[in-house]
């Protein structure tokens, strides 16, 4: 993936509780997704890095935890953390 057209990528979580926002089984890079999005060359016009998360848990919880995965895009202003129950 690599545009300088996009404007907004989107993820969709699915989880029931917090244990399951990092997976042992299938663990995440969040390190390479934040470097990614946040300085990308195919990013530079990106404005929002979205997470759209649908589980009953604390949102302020699942706010910081998505924050603190994603340091660089926070700081450079495109994360973006929305619930669904």
């Amino acid at each position: 993936m690599n545009s300088p057209y996009i404007k907004e990528v989107e993820f969709n979580i699915h989880i029931s509780q917090m244990d399951q926002f990092d997976p042992h089984d299938f663990p995440i890079d969040w390190n390479s997704y934040d470097r990614l999005f946040a300085q990308g060359a195919g990013f530079k016009q990106l404005e929002r890095l979205t997470f759209l998360v649908f589980a009953k848990v604390d949102n302020e919880v699942m706010r910081n935890e998505i924050g603190k995965r994603l340091p660089e895009s926070v700081a450079r202003g495109i994360l973006r953390v929305k619930f669904e129950v």
